[in-house]
C-alpha cells in the first residue's frame, strides 16, 4: 500500500519489527485499515490454496444476488428439471437393480438352501449371513473410496465396472462355468461385494445431487419407494424365474444400470486436500453432530421394532396360511409405497419440523395396532392393520431418510450415507434377534408395547435437532448457503 511505503521511509529501521509495527498501527488509521485488508487477502489466498472451488459456488453467488435459476428464468427452470430428471432416472434404476440383483433376493433357488439340502436351519441362516457380510462393511468401502481422490473423481468408471462385473458373476451359474456347489458361496460373496461398492457410489451420488439440487425429499422418497418395490418384486420374480431365467434378468438389470450410469452420471468434483484421506474423513464424520443425532433416531425407531418372525408365528397361530401371510406382506408394502408417493408430492410444501413428530407418533400408534393379535383376529382386520401400519411406518421412514441426506457432511457424502444405512441395517437385524430373545421371557403384548415406546423416545432427539435442518422446506436454501455471498462481500 502507498501509505505503508511512506511510513516505511519515515519510521526508523529499528521500528520495523512486529511489536513496533503493531504499536504504529494503533496510532495510524490508514495503516490499520491497510493491514486489515492485507490480512483478509492473505486469509482468502490461503483458503483458495487449501480448498478446491466448490462445484456450486457460481450458483450460490448468483442465487444470493438474485440472478440464479431461482430468479425465475425459463432456462434456469429447464436446467434444474433436466438435472433432477437425470438424477431420478439413475437413482431409480440403480436402487432397483442393486436391490433385486442381490443373491438373497432373486437368487435364493440358485444360491440358497437347495444347494445344501442336508443343512440345518442355523446353517442356512449362517450361509446367508456369510453371503451378505459386505453389506455390513459398507462404511469401510465408502471410506476407502472417498479417501482416494483418484477413485472418487472417476466414480462413473468404477460404477460401470462394478455393475458389469456383478452381471458377469451372475451369468456364471447359468452358463455352468463353475463347479456345481464348490464355488457357489464365493460367487455369491463376490456379487454382493460388487453390489455393495456400486450401492455406495450410487448413495454418495444421491446425497451429493440432493444437497446440490435441493431435492432431498424427492430423491429420498424415490430411494425408499424403489427399494420397497424391488423387495416386493423379488419373491415373485424369484419363484417365477427360478434357476433358468433369474441370472439373465439380474445381469440385464445390472448392465442397464451400468449403461445409464455411463450416460447420465456427472463428473465428481475433486475433494479439497484437507478433506482427502482416511483421517480427515473420520475426523469430519466425528464432528458431524447432526449426523449422529439422525443415527440415534434410526436406532430408536428401528430398535426393537422389527418383529417379523414373531408376527409370522402369531399369524400362523391364528390359522393364516402362507399365501395369506404373503398377501398381508404385499398389502403392507403397497400401503408403504402410497405413503412414500404422498411424501414425494408434499415434501416441498411441508417442513420436517412438523413431519418428524407426526411420523414418530404415527409409527408408534401403528405398532400398537398389533396388540389386536393378543386376541382373535380375522383376516380382514389383519389386512386393515397392515394397511394402516404401512402408511404410518412409511412416513417416518422417508422423513428420516430426507433428514439423513440433509445431515451428511458436504465432503463426506459416501461415508456419511454408508454409515447411516449400516446403522439402519444393523438396527433392523439386531431387532429381529432381540425380539426373538425377549419372546422367551416376555409376552407378545409386552414386546409390542416396548417397540412402540422405543419409537416414541425418538421425540427426545427431535427437539435437539438444529433448526437449519428441520425448519426449511425442500428446495429452500440453508441459512449458511443463503448468506454465503453476502458474508463474502461484507468481509471485503
Amino acid at each position: 500500500m502507498t501509505c505503508e511505503r511512506e511510513h516505511n521511509r519515515t519510521v526508523p529501521a529499528a521500528e520495523q519489527n512486529a511489536l513496533l509495527a503493531w504499536a504504529h498501527r494503533l496510532r495510524c488509521d490508514a495503516c490499520r485499515s491497510a493491514h486489515q485488508v492485507d490480512r483478509l487477502i492473505d486469509r482468502g489466498s490461503a483458503q483458495m490454496r487449501n480448498e478446491s472451488i466448490p462445484a456450486d459456488s457460481l450458483s450460490m453467488t448468483l442465487s444470493a444476488a438474485g440472478c440464479g435459476p431461482e430468479a425465475g428464468t425459463a432456462y434456469g427452470r429447464r436446467a434444474a428439471r433436466a438435472e433432477l430428471s437425470r438424477a431420478l432416472a439413475l437413482v431409480g434404476v440403480g436402487i432397483f437393480a442393486t436391490t433385486l440383483a442381490q443373491p438373497e433376493q432373486i437368487g435364493r433357488s440358485l444360491f440358497g438352501a437347495p444347494q445344501f439340502p442336508s443343512a440345518s436351519a442355523q446353517g442356512v441362516a449362517g450361509f446367508w449371513a456369510l453371503l451378505g457380510i459386505f453389506w455390513y462393511l459398507k462404511p469401510v468401502a465408502a471410506l476407502l473410496f472417498q479417501s482416494m481422490p483418484g477413485l472418487a473423481t472417476r466414480r462413473t468408471v468404477c460404477l460401470v465396472a462394478t455393475s458389469f462385473g456383478a452381471a458377469v458373476l451372475w451369468m456364471l451359474p447359468s452358463l455352468r462355468m463353475h463347479a456345481p456347489t464348490s464355488l457357489t458361496p464365493a460367487i455369491g460373496i463376490g456379487v454382493n461385494a460388487l453390489l455393495v461398492l456400486a450401492s455406495t457410489i450410487l448413495g454418495g451420488y444421491l446425497v451429493e445431487q440432493a444437497q446440490r439440487i435441493g431435492a432431498s425429499g424427492r430423491l429420498g422418497a424415490l430411494h425408499q419407494g424403489v427399494a420397497h418395490l424391488a423387495a416386493m418384486t423379488a419373491p415373485v420374480l424369484g419363484l417365477a424365474a427360478g434357476r433358468a431365467v433369474g441370472p439373465p434378468v439380474a445381469a440385464a438389470l445390472l448392465v442397464l444400470f451400468g449403461v445409464m450410469a455411463a450416460l447420465l452420471m456427472t463428473r465428481a468434483a475433486p475433494l479439497p486436500r484437507k478433506a482427502a484421506g482416511v483421517v480427515p474423513q473420520i475426523r469430519a464424520l466425528g464432528q458431524a453432530v447432526e449426523l449422529w443425532q439422525v443415527a440415534a433416531m434410526l436406532l430408536l425407531v428401528n430398535g426393537v421394532s422389527s418383529f417379523d418372525a414373531l408376527l409370522a408365528k402369531r399369524q400362523a397361530m391364528e390359522g393364516f396360511s402362507s399365501i395369506e401371510q404373503h398377501q398381508l406382506l404385499f398389502l403392507a408394502e403397497g400401503a408403504t409405497l402410497i405413503s412414500i408417493l404422498a411424501y414425494a408430492i408434499l415434501c416441498r410444501r411441508l417442513r420436517l419440523k412438523s413431519l418428524l413428530p407426526a411420523g414418530i407418533v404415527a409409527n408408534a400408534g401403528g405398532t400398537m395396532l398389533y396388540l389386536a393379535y393378543t386376541g382373535s383376529v380375522s383376516f380382514a382386520f389383519a389386512c386393515a392393520i397392515e394397511i394402516v401400519n404401512g402408511l404410518a411406518a412409511a412416513l417416518i421412514l422417508v422423513t428420516l431418510f430426507d433428514l439423513a441426506v440433509r445431515a451428511v457432511p458436504r465432503h463426506c457424502a459416501y461415508l456419511g450415507y454408508a454409515v447411516l444405512m449400516s446403522v439402519a441395517n444393523i438396527a433392523r437385524a439386531s431387532s429381529e434377534i432381540a425380539t426373538a430373545t425377549l419372546s422367551l421371557s416376555l409376552s407378545f403384548a409386552s414386546i409390542i408395547v416396548l417397540s412402540a415406546t422405543c419409537s416414541a423416545l425418538a421425540l427426545l432427539v427431535v427437539v435437539r435437532l438444529p433448526r437449519t435442518l428441520v425448519t426449511r422446506r425442500e428446495g429452500e436454501p440453508a441459512a449458511g448457503a443463503a448468506s454465503w455471498a453476502r458474508g463474502l462481500s461484507a468481509e471485503a
